[in-house]
């Protein structure tokens, strides 16, 4: 998480969070499911901490848009 700080800068704060459906749904997060082949084409970190950490930032910069998820009223192809 990236919060503001004093002097201009920000704050990080690491957590851990189950990721069974259930338990993420008693969270107050909003969820973005980005293209993995786009967030590959930026240049950035590769490690699980380090990745978290410039996603939080490529988030807050505008850097990363949701894919589009249909709802289920739209049929889905070969269903």
């Amino acid at each position: 998480m990236r919060t503001p700080a004093p002097g201009g800068k920000r704050r990080r704060e690491k957590r851990t969070f189950p990721t069974y459906s259930r338990d993420l749904e008693r969270c107050h997060f909003e969820l973005l499911l980005v293209n993995a082949k786009h967030v590959k084409m930026i240049r950035g970190r590769k490690t699980d901490v380090a990745d978290a950490a410039w996603l939080a930032q490529l988030l807050e910069c505008g850097l990363l848009r949701g894919t589009f998820i249909p709802p289920p009223e739209i049929p889905r192809p070969g269903t």
